[in-house]
């Protein structure tokens, strides 16, 4: 008997990594239907993927890679969409019975975790969390976003709008989905992810959770269960970073998810400071932005070559 397809969604910083590694490791799903496309094509990308890494090096590389993967998963194989993109109902959900899980995390520490670690931004680092609250955002073509958006938290507002747009046309084809919440998840990770799969009509028994951070190893699971059960990233926000906050949120939308606003009363007046990476041990931080090309030098090390 084949086991289920799973497929999993959940913007940058929300545990998507923990959750896959989870499932990856349980045996009772798979995350990846084989054999993409037909021999031809699967040749063709082979070969190209070959050239890019012949010629390219650095930065340059990982572009034209990037720009490889995104090509496969947008055009050839729907189901193999980045995992942090806002997904687009495609027919190939309901053919292949797949199960959808949508990952979700609070505004506030979302956008904290995001200004530690600015996964994905173009441009400097801000100066102050304010400053990273208000600057535009570029988005990455994978993101399957607007190219430019007002602020970091019109990304957050995009990819569950998009989630809730999936989940009505995957209801009307037969396709189950789920929201699971990065709070409850960090909380007992084995009872939230066997609870969602259950939701998807999935039966796990062999779901084991990760014992330390997924990609900073020096934080145990238990140290992460502590800060974020007494809510430790509030001691990074001050009263004017959740007026901003406040102001840019759809709460209407944020409420369908289970976030509620914030007063910011309750919160400190106090000089605004960008939290710096690493403090809370985020279960899903993402690896920092690779540096950008130098397209001066590039020119000068291809003139003399």
């Amino acid at each position: 008997m084949s086991r289920p397809l799973v497929k999993v969604f959940g913007e940058r910083n929300t545990g998507t990594r923990a959750l896959l590694q989870m499932l990856r490791a349980s045996g009772d799903v798979t995350l990846r239907m084989a054999g993409s496309g037909s021999n031809a094509e699967q040749q063709r990308r082979a070969e190209l993927a070959d050239r890019i890494s012949e010629q390219f090096n650095g930065a340059w590389r990982k572009l034209y890679m990037d720009a490889l993967r995104d090509n496969q998963r947008h055009v050839t194989d729907p189901l193999l969409t980045w995992k942090h993109a806002a997904p687009t109902w495609h027919d190939s959900f309901a053919e292949q019975r797949a199960h959808v899980i949508f990952m979700v995390r609070s505004p506030y520490s979302w956008v904290l975790s995001m200004a530690r670690r600015p996964y994905h931004i173009a441009g400097r680092r801000s100066e102050s969390l304010e400053e990273f609250l208000t600057r535009p955002w570029l988005t990455q073509r994978r993101d399957n976003a607007d190219i430019l958006l007002p602020d970091v938290l019109a990304l957050w507002q995009a990819k569950l709008e998009a989630y809730l747009q999936f989940a009505k046309q995957a209801k009307a084809n037969g396709v189950r989905t789920s929201i699971l919440n990065f709070e409850h998840f960090v909380a007992d990770p084995v009872a939230c992810a066997r609870a969602t799969l259950s939701d998807c009509g999935i039966v796990s028994d062999n779901l084991r959770p990760a014992r330390r951070n997924t990609k900073d190893k020096g934080r145990t699971l238990a140290e992460i269960q502590a800060y974020y059960a007494r809510e430790g990233w509030r001691a990074d926000l001050t009263f004017r970073c959740v007026e901003l906050i406040n102001t840019r949120m759809d709460w209407e939308l944020a409420g369908r998810f289970g976030y509620r606003r914030l007063p910011p009363e309750d919160f400190a007046e106090r000089p605004d400071e960008l939290p710096q990476a690493g403090i809370a041990g985020d279960m899903d931080k993402p690896e920092p932005p690779p540096e950008m090309p130098d397209l001066k030098r590039e020119r000068r090390s291809t003139a003399t070559a």
